[in-house]
């Protein structure tokens, strides 16, 4: 295969320092591990909330959502860290490495996304035109994002560095299509922005003010002013040929993503909790008298 053809290079360049893909490998390598450490610190933070309002409710799709893109995370860091760490790799090795990474990224953030999509419709009222509306933006973008991702897949060429004591995968070229798909994660949230903003404008206008009312609409505008960001930097990364820096992103923005998700879900559904207890106990007390 041409993309994982072997290319001999040495450890430094003419003037002794490390060549550029040694030295961004130096600079990365370590971020999945430190990755792995925040999602686990920031896990450990709301475990209580998770188990009260994830494992104890019945199954429902946005909890299978739920479990998904939160679990599977620790996998793909775990390969991602392996793909970094690990002593003599082959560059089939690499490739079926980085291949998994761009599926496992891929899917995971628009299982996130829907999770985004699927409260903007619930507090939309189930609005029949989001009820085609959402589900017809995803179909139409997620196959556009399938097929660049399988492009810039292709397009991967692997080294092996003639070092010693070499750890991990060399990435020497591959295209910047994969930016398409940033592209098409930037117009979902976008519109998952917008709908939460009209609700909130709505909400505030015809005087709504509870802490429920702030929490369901400013966490999800909170996830897109985050994700987008951080969605829209990647693709200006891309565009200006700043590769390195996009590996250096990839394994922060996984974390933001999936922490802002979990943290969206489980606050609003405390939230929730709390209201429903409070107007279970006022209704209670006014009954008894």
């Amino acid at each position: 295969m041409e993309s994982l053809r072997y290319e001999p290079r040495t450890q430094a360049d003419h003037d002794g320092q490390p060549n550029p893909i040694q030295r961004v490998h130096n600079e990365t390598c370590g971020n999945p591990v430190a990755s792995i450490a925040v999602l686990i610190y920031d896990h450990l933070l709301v475990l209580g909330l998770e188990i009260e309002h994830v494992w104890q409710s019945r199954i429902t799709l946005v909890n299978i959502l739920f479990y998904i893109t939160r679990y599977v995370a620790y996998v793909e860091f775990a390969v991602v860290a392996y793909r970094d760490l690990a002593p003599s790799l082959s560059l089939k090795t690499c490739y079926d490495i980085y291949t998994y990474v761009g599926w496992s990224y891929d899917m995971l953030t628009f299982f996130a996304q829907v999770i985004l999509g699927i409260r903007a419709w619930a507090v939309w009222g189930k609005d029949s035109r989001l009820t085609y509306g959402i589900p017809i933006a995803f179909i139409v973008l997620a196959p556009i994002c399938i097929v660049f991702l399988n492009m810039s897949l292709r397009s991967l060429e692997f080294i092996q560095p003639a070092i010693q004591h070499k750890l991990g995968c060399y990435l020497a070229n591959g295209s910047n299509v994969f930016s398409i798909c940033w592209i098409t994660f930037f117009i979902i949230d976008t519109i998952i922005f917008i709908l939460f903003s009209i609700r909130l404008f709505e909400a505030y206008r015809s005087g709504g003010s509870s802490e429920l009312v702030r929490v369901v609409y400013r966490d999800g505008i909170m996830y897109y002013f985050y994700l987008s960001a951080l969605n829209l930097l990647n693709v200006l990364v891309v565009l200006t040929q700043s590769r390195d820096f996009l590996i250096m992103l990839a394994s922060p923005v996984r974390v933001a993503q999936v922490i802002l998700v979990a943290r969206i879900v489980l606050h609003a559904r405390e939230q929730a909790s709390q209201t429903e207890f409070l107007y279970s106990e006022s209704h209670q007390l006014i009954s008894s008298h």
